[in-house]
């Protein structure tokens, strides 16, 4: 799939939308025999809303990626709080992926001046999460040197003592 099209101004949502669910509904068998079950396919769906959703269940009890048995540049992974089996989110391009981050910031906040301060209780204790990824790439493309992980304490205690 030429990914070209997920950026281009040109394409609107909804066409990106229904092109991706014609790639995914084709390419994932796990998404795909979930579709079929529900008589839904490409052919009878014409607005992004009536794309189901799959549940988040099939990422713990299934493979539900459109490249099955390939090797895959980043897996993240549910934290597993609910001492369920960890759910697991393969992404076959971690540069598509990164794109995605940039340009999804980008289109909210100006990239050349901002910070992050990422306080995320819980999430530092789970290497494997995608928000800890997402943050640290944003964290990574900060010049400034400004942006960064505070301690979960240290932001608490800052933000009560503001509060007084």
């Amino acid at each position: 799939m030429n990914h070209a099209f997920l950026f281009h101004n040109s394409i609107t949502f909804e066409e990106r939308a229904l092109r991706v669910f014609s790639f995914q509904y084709t390419r994932n068998p796990v998404f795909r025999r979930f579709c079929d079950a529900l008589d839904v396919n490409p052919g009878n769906v014409s607005s992004p809303e009536a794309i189901p959703l799959l549940p988040v269940e099939a990422f713990r009890d299934a493979e539900c990626t459109c490249w099955p048995g390939e090797e895959h540049d980043l897996v993240f992974r549910s934290s597993g709080t609910t001492g369920m089996k960890r759910s697991r989110h393969p992404v076959k391009n971690m540069e598509l992926y990164a794109e995605s981050v940039t340009r999804g910031m980008s289109a909210f906040y100006n990239l050349d001046d901002y910070v992050i301060l990422a306080c995320t209780p819980g999430y530092n204790n789970n290497p494997d999460s995608s928000l800890v990824w997402m943050l640290n790439y944003l964290v990574g493309l900060d010049e400034s040197g400004l942006s960064r992980f505070l301690p979960v304490g240290q932001f608490q205690g800052r933000v009560q003592g503001r509060e007084r």
